[in-house]
């Protein structure tokens, strides 16, 4: 289970020392310490899916993201929309950072993007296209190059579509490489 949690501070600080702590906590030199108090950390070190892996139950999933690893951020979205949140600036830093490694220069970019079960299966697979074609035209203004765009409707939850705060994981769009 997963809660986000937010930092806000005044437009004009009097004092730098609460901008200085939102920068460490949200920086690479915090993640560490957050992983190790058992807290989901920010880390875009990239994974690669296991076994006990919830999408494993989706075929289409399964065949989409075969030998390669996920970057571990998610781009979110409001139900029904397409708009990134507020974090996705960072996170668009932090994937550019991790490709522009030398190990990663040569790898082929794919987006996935997802949808959660409100609303009838075409919509959503319209839908989590153009949550994927948003997260791309983003990444692209940096530079980057993709191998595979693609909306996977309401496939492959990584939560239960239960409840509001568990279709908010499922609206996502995933980064992959190969």
């Amino acid at each position: 289970m997963s809660r986000r949690l937010y930092l806000y501070i005044p437009e004009k600080l009097t004092t730098s020392t609460a901008a200085k702590f939102i920068d460490f906590a949200v920086g690479s030199d915090a993640q560490p310490v957050i992983a190790s108090t058992g807290l989901v950390n920010l880390d875009v070190t990239p994974i690669t899916a296991d076994a006990n892996d919830v999408r494993n139950q989706s075929a289409q999933w399964q065949s989409l993201t075969k030998d390669a690893t996920e970057i571990a951020t998610r781009f979110r979205f409001r139900t029904g929309g397409n708009d990134l949140d507020s974090r996705a600036n960072r996170d668009i830093g932090c994937i550019v950072g991790v490709l522009s490694q030398p190990q990663s220069q040569n790898k082929k970019v794919m987006l996935r993007g997802f949808a959660d079960s409100s609303g009838s299966h075409a919509a959503n697979c319209k839908l989590s296209q153009n949550r994927a074609d948003m997260v791309k035209k983003e990444l692209a203004l940096e530079g980057l190059n993709f191998d595979q765009v693609v909306g996977l409707c309401d496939d492959a939850p990584i939560a239960p579509n239960d409840r509001e705060e568990n279709k908010e994981k499922n609206r996502r769009v995933e980064v992959w490489v190969k």
